[in-house]
């Protein structure tokens, strides 16, 4: 009984955060664009916010090439982060912010059909391992994560077929281990 509640608060959880987010990052756009056309000074205070949001959302912090003249025929190059220059007027960083809103949107409406897509619900449990080392950070092509993604889904399948023994065999171990 425990198990059916744990996975139902998981995915009401999922739903409700992906909802906000949505809905959050939908309003922060039009707050951003209401300040590149109506230079709404507020808008400035949810930097931190968008740029949390965009990573939740896995989009990356985008950067291109910059070059500055510095007097004298020498120049300066560097890259410019988007996250890191959200409201500086410059069409390169717009184009990129306004895509990056767009991005972040589509995922976390993706997020939210996907709660109710069983096909993502199977792959989630059928890769599991792979799934918790993306979490982690790990590269989910590394040999060691598709060693424990092998090493689970044998354990799973020898779990569903001898699940009444190895459950019999836990019960004895433990009521004679506390005798």
């Amino acid at each position: 009984m425990k198990i059916p509640v744990i996975l139902f608060v998981i995915w009401l959880y999922r739903l409700i955060s992906n909802i906000y987010y949505f809905y959050r990052l939908k309003f922060l756009s039009n707050e951003y664009e209401q300040f590149w056309t109506n230079k709404k000074i507020s808008v400035r205070e949810y930097n931190s916010e968008i740029v949390e949001l965009f990573k939740k959302a896995n989009v990356d912090n985008k950067q291109f090439g910059d070059i500055q003249p510095m007097g004298l025929g020498m120049v300066q190059t560097g890259t410019i982060s988007l996250f890191n220059n959200l409201f500086i007027n410059d069409k390169r960083i717009l184009s990129l912010a306004f895509s990056s809103f767009d991005e972040a949107i589509g995922v976390y409406k993706q997020r939210i059909r996907n709660n109710f897509n069983p096909i993502f619900w199977i792959e989630c449990f059928i890769y599991l391992p792979k799934n918790i080392f993306k979490y982690l950070g790990l590269k989910d092509s590394s040999i060691s994560v598709k060693i424990f993604q092998i090493l689970y889904w044998f354990i799973t399948v020898f779990y569903t077929i001898y699940s009444e023994q190895i459950n019999k065999f836990i019960q004895d171990f433990l009521s004679n281990l506390f005798k």
